[in-house]
């Protein structure tokens, strides 16, 4: 009698650890995907950052479009991230595809004139769907947009 009520013991406590390991690696996987979300819109904001500071350069140095996206792909795919397939200035009917999106407005060393860059990149949850295969996990858009003006 004794001995059999300790197998049940150990047994629950068993099931219990097992659920406590597969909710904690649920929410670790979970964890290092929303650090390489944070990360990816770090990389955007610097990179759009910068893009803006250039696109508003004073007369004297003014920076083209090309000169400004090449800056950005060199920003993030230095982080690590895919730019082959890098779109500048796409269009409203444009599809969402898996590359970097760029779009930069405004006229570069125009005096009392702004400019606007926005770059987005798509992100996939690639841990938490490894862990939970068969849960559609959609893919959001991080973007990150900058205005500066020109005094």
């Amino acid at each position: 009698m004794i001995l059999n009520k300790f197998t049940k013991s150990q047994g629950q406590a068993m099931i219990e650890v097992l659920v406590g390991m597969v909710t904690l690696m649920y929410l670790f996987m979970g964890f290092f995907d929303l650090v390489r979300a944070l990360n990816l819109y770090t990389v955007l904001s610097q990179s759009s950052e910068e893009a803006v500071r250039l696109a508003s350069m004073p007369n004297n140095a003014p920076v083209s479009r090309a000169s400004i996206r090449q800056r950005i792909i060199t920003l993030v795919s230095g982080a690590g991230y895919d730019t082959i397939n890098a779109d500048i200035d796409p269009t409203p009917t444009t599809p969402p595809l898996p590359q970097l999106r760029i779009h930069i407005h405004g006229e570069s060393g125009a005096r009392n004139s702004s400019a606007y860059v926005r770059v987005s990149y798509p992100f996939e949850f690639y841990y938490l769907r490894q862990v939970i295969p068969g849960i559609a996990i959609p893919t959001i858009e991080i973007t990150a947009a900058r205005t500066r003006s020109n005094e």
